[in-house]
């Protein structure tokens, strides 16, 4: 288990790029972020994502992304979109936000 851990890295965050030695792509954006509107992200990971992290960097924001809804239905994800809104609304200079997405069984990039 620990040559396991010792051997696993995320890799340099960049758009459509795998993360590390995991089965997940890095997708970022900079957008003005109207609160509560949901927004539409495409990405590279090749099949629906199941989970996503946001990431921080020395360049980039950490802001609260949550899965967009139209009403109450969530807007359903696909094999080259997500749909994200955050209650926030962006400052003056939209933020550069990195995120990790994963599916079931990605390539990974």
């Amino acid at each position: 288990m620990s040559e396991l851990a010792s051997n696993m890295w995320f890799g340099q965050p960049v758009t459509g790029e795998k993360a590390g030695n995991f089965r997940a792509v890095y997708l970022s954006f900079s957008a003005n972020i109207a609160a509560n509107t949901a927004f539409a992200l495409s990405h590279q990971l090749g099949e629906v994502p199941v989970a996503y992290l946001v990431i921080g960097t020395p360049i980039s924001s950490v802001i609260r992304l949550d899965p967009a809804k139209d009403g109450t239905t969530l807007i359903p994800w696909t094999e080259n979109r997500v749909y994200f809104q955050s209650p926030d609304s962006s400052v003056a200079t939209p933020p550069t936000v990195f995120l990790m997405l994963w599916g079931l069984d990605s390539p990974g990039g």
